[in-house]
């Protein structure tokens, strides 16, 4: 996964660094990060595939474990399916 979220960095012009998961990679030394050392396949010209208008999160997005969410989420999807539909139906 390291070598395809490396390419995929070039692709949306994000520098590296700023994606977590592939920086620890790399400084773990797990997978191939070096862009010269990664065989591609198909279309292998990256300045073609470039996009220009990709554009980061500004805000970090919360993606921690939140066992009141899980709960939320469950009486929303219970209301939906049990009541709201059989009001409805």
């Amino acid at each position: 996964m390291t070598a395809l979220d490396r390419v995929l960095t070039e692709i949306v012009r994000v520098p590296p660094e700023k994606v977590y998961a592939l920086e620890a990679a790399r400084q773990k030394g797990f997978g191939t990060y070096e862009l010269n050392a990664i065989e591609l396949m198909g279309e292998t010209d990256l300045e073609s595939l470039k996009v220009s208008d990709f554009q980061l999160a500004q805000l970090p997005i919360d993606i921690s474990f939140n066992p009141l969410r899980i709960v939320k989420s469950f009486l929303k999807q219970f209301y939906e399916i049990r009541i709201k539909e059989k009001l409805t139906g």
